[in-house]
């Protein structure tokens, strides 16, 4: 019985391993790079966060988490790390039991209650990007999105459920292509935006 060349001259077996090695070129190439799951990064740059304008936007932001989080004590929340471009503004969780209760859009407009009522029609635009980021977390963590708006001039946060757990819209709203700014700092930017409707969201006395 012949086992890989045993009993066979050496120099037969010297050809055999090298006509082995004459492997074609095209079956030595790496293969393809499988597909990857997370969504490319932008710069912090384009965050514009360290500006004074973006400084002013987190605060904002955060004073209306606390807000909310006041007026129901049974709350806490987790935000992600400010100087990166999170699709999300925060988590809510429950103080007891540390179960997960929500994750949230927060933004803060320099507007009055009655301008968004009369301009704007009660409409909120949101990218659409975050809106689709923020309904795969509802679906896949069986918790609702939320979305926060805090009218500066008029020390009101508005509060909407914007997807149920089942990752499914909670509240009219309609998609529009767009021009926006690019970032908080300014620039333009054409996107695909939802509009939504913040007649009945629940509203709270900035503190």
């Amino acid at each position: 019985m012949n086992f890989g060349g045993v009993g066979q001259p050496p120099n037969a077996r010297r050809a055999r391993a090298t006509s082995l090695l004459r492997v074609p070129r095209s079956l030595l190439s790496p293969p393809p790079t499988p597909p990857s799951f997370v969504m490319p990064r932008k710069k912090k740059t384009e965050l514009g966060i360290r500006t004074p304008k973006g400084k002013r936007a987190l605060e904002h932001e955060q004073k209306a988490l606390r807000t909310f989080t006041s007026y129901h004590p049974s709350l806490g929340y987790i935000s992600p790390d400010s100087g990166e471009p999170a699709v999300i503004d925060a988590f809510f969780f429950m103080n007891k039991g540390s179960r997960l209760y929500a994750v949230a859009e927060v933004k803060a407009r320099n507007m009055e209650l009655e301008q968004l009522a009369g301009e704007y029609e009660w409409r909120w635009m949101i990218s659409q990007h975050k809106l689709d980021r923020g309904r795969l977390l509802a679906d896949m963590l069986l918790i609702p999105f939320v979305g926060i708006l805090y009218l500066v001039p008029s020390s009101k946060i508005l509060v909407q459920e914007l997807i149920n757990k089942n990752g499914e819209d909670a509240v009219d709203m309609f998609t529009a292509e767009t021009i926006t700014s690019a970032t908080i700092n300014g620039g333009r930017a054409i996107g695909n935006n939802a509009f939504i409707d913040m007649k009945n969201a629940k509203e709270y006395l900035v503190k």
